[in-house]
């Protein structure tokens, strides 16, 4: 049971990272200090899916799912809760280095436009 619980808080947390790097640059216009912790997040998210690399937070899943008897799912976290519901072919690794890159150029965008804006110009000083 109490390791059932931690598969799904590992999941948990997992979906908030992902929401975050990809959301979490809107904040800094509510708090301008999210910066300093969405821009390492994000950088590492699309660095995960550029280098075909596995977060330490889907072996970890697997391993409490594995310890509390429930089944593993195959692949990545993206791949298992996002992709199989919009595709059953899941992610290529070609897919992968155009999420990974879409999610920095997004980032990207977002940041030059608080960058460049009136109103982000005046959080920032």
């Amino acid at each position: 049971m109490l390791v059932s619980l931690l598969a799904t808080a590992t999941l948990c947390v997992h979906f908030l990272w992902v929401v975050f790097a990809l959301f979490g640059g809107l904040l800094v216009l509510v708090w301008p200090w999210v910066a300093w912790v969405h821009v390492p997040v994000a950088a590492w998210s699309s660095a995960v899916f550029v280098a075909g690399w596995a977060c330490p937070l889907t072996p970890l899943e697997k391993y409490f799912r594995r310890l509390a008897g429930e089944p593993v799912f195959r692949g990545g976290f993206v791949e298992h809760y996002v992709f199989r519901a919009i595709c059953s072919a899941g992610l290529s690794r070609p897919m992968e280095i155009c999420l990974g890159l879409s999610l920095l150029l997004w980032n990207t965008l977002v940041y030059w436009i608080l960058l460049t804006n009136d109103r982000a110009l005046v959080l920032y000083g």
